[in-house]
């Protein structure tokens, strides 16, 4: 075969990563192609220097462009090869069953060369349709071959070909002749084409797709496709096989002194300082250079690192057991002889943990967990003292105990409830031995608090009656109130005003002891109980006051619990506005100090608050990143997981019977931050949503009996509403609700849907006013549609209907009839971002909307318009720009 056949050699190399992952980022590189392509069409021909570094994609980034070009192009693609000494014209003869015979010849007779390159070039020129010629790997390439590319490369301007080259940039010597021959292309009819790693919006998106977190793995992998890719097809935690061989495979190729420093380089978990490598290491500079050549270190400020953390996870796990210690133990004596400040500390840990010295470990590492602490690094903090406790046993029993006591609290603060329990128990035992009562009653404390956020309140209630026991048992002390705290947050869940008067006490023993600190935990418990009672602005104002006062003493993690409170106490009373500003407060606060539950936390309550206001897209940014952590709470990911699941039923995304029916029947065992009436009512609204009024009535007075039985007049009122909407009677007299409840229950439609305006709750509203006369349901509609709340939106048509009113819409919303393409607004703006070929990412960032929402809409884009992907949708609307300009 010769002449316009395709030959298409060497895809192997990559094809793993070409099944496996889909292109992400690469829609600007697909459009330089693209645009290349239709100078060719029109007679110009165009080289295309494609470069990246190993396993950046490149290769990828071909398939795909060459699978998207029309059946009239002929495609030749060859490669280079890595072998101890390169083949003459390697890939031109590995193309030479579609070259003419001449040709083919020529390139097996060593006397003909002088005519090859003016051959292969009459041979592109005259093809009978436009042609991509391939040669991938070029930095591998023979002599010969770079002068046929530059040949070719130079003469390009009249031939319908699409010259592609691809090659390494990260291990290309100064030396090498692929960089003479870069410099001597002509600006012109080349072009230039980088394929970067990819972005941490990137990796992430690969994740999602593989079902699979992104936590730490754009650290570990720099963004590199190859590597992301195989980590995300092996299990968590390995170093792939494939990248283990890649990586050593260019070890391999240094030298033996070389070798040696990049083994010490890899047995840092950081960069390493020139300094301490020229200590070690003779000639140190001359091999830092030779492997940086290598493309595998790399330099910044005076420091030595791996260019990818997982190509040094690979060494590092490749080294002998005895090496591996010889190494550590040589890095930590050298860094033993300098200041031992917080940084110094915790790489000395790490050294003496893996030199197996376990006195240094035992000695270092509560101080560097103190260091970390103090510093707000709360996760370094208690990966010290976990690591210390490993080594504990044969301590003294108050410094055990001690050790315990300072690892349970920060535990507690990155979200680590079960090692909060499990320490705290062991504490427990060690004090209750040494007959120090207060220290008794602090750890009951630490495990009644993780067991209350576990969901566990009974035993938690158990457990801090303990603590209270024994510390009345002794003089007053801080501890007592602080106990007296955490008794009154547990009454909460049972009996209001007993929680009011609990923690009435702590404030009186906190005054009186003149503790800030103590003051400023009997303020937050007391006045958090008394905004339970009712909408207490004073308690409100004095729960900022107890704010200020821990700004002022620096009390880290009282701050943190008091941005919570406030937040969640102007939730239950929907003053949402405020709740939001005083949640980016303190997620500011908390993001800055590793206070991870609080984060977590803090986002739930919020995503809450921009539900309520209608800001459905945003509150799914919060969703997302909660859903998608690793070390969330049971408990709140139940809280999480069913405010999710109710926005699903509000927007009808998917079906949920199988949740609400769970959820139904097991109200009193599923452990979360939303009390049982609120539970009720959600499963009320999901029921009538579904038609299924029957019971949504039912589960309706379920709620109203648990709010009625726990004398929660607050929660009483949305179960009473829901009863009546679906078919219930209204009670008399009527009970001290809030005023939009009241208002519906009355009859007064106008009235509740102006209560809930005034607090900016638009799908409240739209649910007030579909059950009040047809203008009210046309509004509800309206609201609906807005919202993106189709099963509502569908119950308000009918409603209309049922009204009487002529010519109401079905269906999909009408804005898309205006548009040519059949799109909603939304999507024509995803439209016309994608037309910019934009990721999702930067679309999502574009419109301030999650990345997850994106997905959606440009899912529902393709599909609308037919497209096979995004290189498929550029094309089409660069065809049809094309077509229009002629029509014009």
């Amino acid at each position: 075969m010769h002449g316009d056949g395709d030959v298409v050699l060497g895809q192997l190399k990559d094809s793993a990563v070409a099944q496996h992952m889909p292109l992400i980022e690469r829609e600007s590189q697909l459009a330089q192609l693209t645009q290349a392509y239709d100078y060719v069409l029109h007679g110009q021909g165009q080289l295309c220097l494609v470069h990246g570094e190993a396993g950046a994609g490149k290769t990828s980034l071909i398939q795909n462009f060459s699978s998207a070009l029309p059946p009239t192009t002929s495609r030749l693609i060859a490669g280079c090869e890595s072998l101890f000494s390169a083949r003459p014209f390697g890939p031109i003869v590995d193309l030479a069953e579609a070259l003419p015979p001449a040709l083919a010849i020529a390139l097996r007779e060593p006397d003909r060369y002088q005519t090859l390159f003016p051959d292969f070039l009459s041979f592109l020129r005259k093809s009978a349709k436009p042609k991509l010629l391939v040669i991938e790997d070029l930095h591998w390439a023979d002599d010969g071959t770079l002068d046929l590319v530059r040949y070719v490369g130079r003469r390009l301007l009249d031939v319908p070909v699409l010259f592609v080259v691809t090659y390494r940039d990260d291990d290309l010597a100064l030396e090498h002749p692929l960089r003479r021959l870069l410099g001597e292309l002509p600006t012109r009819s080349t072009l230039r084409i980088a394929v970067p790693s990819l972005s941490r919006e990137g990796v992430a998106a690969l994740a999602a797709r593989a079902q699979r977190a992104e936590a730490g793995l754009f650290e570990v992998t720099g963004g590199n496709p190859f590597f992301v890719t195989e980590v995300l097809h092996s299990r968590e935690g390995e170093v792939p096989p494939s990248v283990q061989d890649a990586t050593l495979g260019r070890l391999s190729r240094l030298g033996a002194e070389a070798r040696a420093l990049a083994e010490l380089v890899a047995a840092s978990p950081r960069s390493i300082e020139r300094a301490l490598l020229a200590e070690l290491t003779a000639d140190a500079e001359k091999w830092i250079d030779e492997c940086v050549e290598k493309g595998l270190l790399r330099t910044e400020a005076g420091n030595v690192c791996y260019r990818h953390e997982l190509a040094r996870q690979a060494i590092e796990q490749s080294l002998r057991p005895g090496r591996r210690v010889e190494l550590h133990r040589r890095l930590f004596e050298a860094l033993s002889r300098r200041a031992e400040d917080e940084d110094a500390l915790s790489r000395l840990v790490h050294h003496a943990q893996s030199a197996e010295m376990r006195e240094q470990v035992l000695r270092l590492a509560p101080r560097a967990a103190r260091a970390a602490a103090h510093a707000s690094a709360h996760r370094e903090a208690a990966m010290h003292y976990r690591l210390a406790l490993r080594y504990a046993t044969g301590m003294d029993a108050t410094s055990h105990a001690e050790l315990l006591e300072a690892a349970a609290e920060e535990y507690r603060l990155i979200g680590d409830l079960a090692g909060v329990v499990a320490v705290s128990r062991d504490a427990l035992a060690l004090r209750e031995a040494l007959g120090d009562t207060e220290q008794q009653g602090m750890s009951l404390r630490r495990i009644a608090i993780a067991l209350r956020e576990r969901g566990e309140l009974a035993e938690a209630e158990a457990t801090i009656a303990r603590a209270v026991e024994a510390l009345e048992r002794i003089a007053p002390s801080t501890e007592l109130v602080f106990a007296y705290s955490e008794q009154s947050r547990l009454r909460l869940w049972e009996d209001y005003a007993q929680a009011v008067r609990i923690g009435a006490r702590a404030m009186a023993l906190a005054e009186s002891l003149g503790d800030p600190a103590c003051l400023v935990e009997a303020i937050h418990a007391s006045m958090t109980a008394r905004m339970y009672l009712g909408d207490d602005r004073q308690a409100r104002a004095q729960l900022e006051r107890a704010l200020a006062l821990a700004l002022e003493g620096g009390f880290e993690d009282a701050i943190a619990q008091l941005f919570g409170a406030l937040q969640l106490v102007s939730v239950i009373h929907r003053d949402h506005r405020y709740a939001i500003d005083i949640a980016n407060r303190g997620l500011a606060y908390c993001e800055a100090r590793d206070l991870d539950v609080l984060i977590y936390r803090l986002r739930d309550n919020r995503a809450l608050s921009l539900v309520e206001l209608g800001h459905w897209d945003d509150a799914d940014l919060d969703l997302d990143a909660c859903l998608a952590a690793a070390n969330v709470p049971q408990r709140l990911r139940n809280s999480l997981t069913f405010l999710r699941a109710r926005q699903n039923a509000r927007r009808g995304l998917e079906d949920r019977d199988s949740y609400w029916s769970n959820l139904q029947q097991n109200m009193n065992v599923i452990a979360m931050g939303y009390r049982r009436p609120a539970v009720a009512t959600a499963c009320a609204e999901a029921a009538w949503l579904r038609g299924d009024l029957d019971i949504a009535r039912e589960v309706a007075l379920i709620g109203i009996d648990a709010a009625m039985s726990k004398g929660d007049a607050r929660l009483l009122g949305p179960p009473l509403v829901w009863a009546k909407r679906c078919g219930a009677s209204t009670p008399e007299p009527l009970p001290d609700i809030a005023p939009m409840f009241a208002a519906e229950l009355v009859g007064d439609i106008g009235g509740a849907a102006a209560h809930w305006q005034a607090l900016g709750c638009r799908y409240d509203r739209a649910l007030a006013l579909v059950h009040g006369d047809a203008a009210q349901v046309a509004m509800a509609l309206e609201e609906f549609e807005q919202l993106g709340a189709a099963p509502a939106a569908e119950i308000a048509r009918r409603r209309l209907r049922e009204h009487g009113v002529r010519g109401v819409r079905r269906g999909p919303q009408p804005r898309t009839k205006a548009d040519p393409l059949g799109l909603t607004a939304r999507e024509r703006q995803v439209y016309e971002l994608l037309r910019q070929a934009l990721s999702n990412a930067q679309i999502a960032q574009r419109l301030h909307r999650s990345e997850r929402t994106i997905e959606h809409h440009v899912a529902a884009v393709l599909a609308k318009l037919g497209a096979g992907g995004r290189h498929d949708l550029l094309k089409r609307s660069r065809d049809q720009e094309t077509a229009v300009g002629r029509e014009n």
